[in-house]
């Protein structure tokens, strides 16, 4: 391939947009670009929208709403020496990395508040409440991202790290917002339990190397 018309053009490809593939099937949509700074080393930034399907009253549409955020840099890893490594696996922007990341989410989580009178005959009334959730998290990321040809990237990547989680405003500490209906889950991030500030993250996306 070191042969071929255009190996140079396609080594100095330095930008990658991204969107991740399990994203939709999560609630969110995420699109990610990625910059080369230099031969070993780039920047990542992230961002997402909360809130495509899930609904707590499914007659009404009344989603989640919110966004999220990724942002870090990227340290390629060294690799294995060969003698005559192919191009793909030459570009800055491939190969195994690590990333310590800063992950962000923020949303707007509904829920269904009933009414009655105080006879029991009568009439039932109902609204919706809010509890708007919020959390960030430190990862270390372990990723690998291939070249697919001289443009198609994709990238698979998992990490752990510490974070911390809010609920209108206050700390979720030691399960004490667990009636509010507190989840593991932050889209961003996922953490390992309601009494822990370990969490982890990962992902498969696909880019356009330009």
């Amino acid at each position: 391939m070191d042969g071929l018309p255009g190996a140079e053009r396609f080594l100095s490809r330095r930008n990658v947009v991204s969107m991740d593939i399990l994203a939709p099937a999560l609630d969110h949509a995420t699109i990610g670009y990625e910059r080369k700074i230099s031969d070993g080393t780039a920047l990542r930034v992230k961002l997402g929208y909360i809130g495509l399907w899930r609904s707590e009253v499914p007659s009404e549409r009344i989603l989640r709403r919110g966004w999220l955020l990724r942002a870090g840099p990227k340290f390629k890893l060294p690799e294995s020496m060969k003698k005559y490594p192919a191009l793909r696996s030459r570009h800055p922007l491939a190969g195994w990395y690590m990333s310590p990341e800063l992950l962000f989410s923020y949303y707007a989580d509904p829920h269904m508040q009933q009414f009655h009178s105080i006879t029991p005959f009568g009439p039932w009334s109902s609204s919706i409440a809010y509890t708007y959730r919020a959390s960030a998290a430190i990862n270390l990321t372990l990723g690998h991202q291939l070249m697919l040809g001289q443009h198609i990237t994709c990238d698979i990547h998992g990490g752990l790290g510490y974070g911390v989680r809010w609920a209108n405003g206050v700390a979720v500490i030691m399960n004490t917002y667990s009636a509010s209906g507190e989840e593991n889950y932050k889209y961003s991030h996922a953490f390992l339990g309601l009494n822990t500030p370990l969490c982890a993250s990962a992902g498969v996306s696909f880019g356009y190397l330009f």
